[in-house]
């Protein structure tokens, strides 16, 4: 019987961009003020979270699709919840600066 290989798991990383609930309130104020097409009722959101058993003040929403738009800002959509089949999804317009701005976590073993 052969040998099963060591997964690398070095070559299986991949950089996501995530945000808070008070970072997604900044750029969404912003989104607001600046007129952007795309922004969203904030306490809809809050209140979102916490019918899923979530705090708040400790979720991260990772962006999951992202394009340029009117060349001068980029929309993201983030996506939250427990169920793959039943994620929450946002989109918001911001600036480069912003996104740019945003924190990354890596996750291991994504191919």
């Amino acid at each position: 019987m052969s040998e099963i290989p060591e997964i690398d798991y070095q070559r299986y990383k991949k950089d996501f961009k995530y945000a808070t609930l008070d970072m997604i309130r900044a750029v969404n104020n912003r989104a607001i003020e600046g007129e952007k097409n795309r922004s969203i009722e904030i306490d809809k959101l809050e209140k979102a979270v916490i019918s899923q058993g979530y705090d708040p003040e400790e979720v991260k929403f990772p962006v999951t699709w992202t394009m340029e738009h009117n060349d001068i800002e980029v929309r993201a959509t983030f996506v939250f919840g427990q169920e793959p089949h039943s994620l929450e999804r946002f989109t918001i317009d911001m600036s480069y600066e912003d996104f740019n701005n945003l924190p990354t976590f890596t996750m291991e073993g994504w191919e």
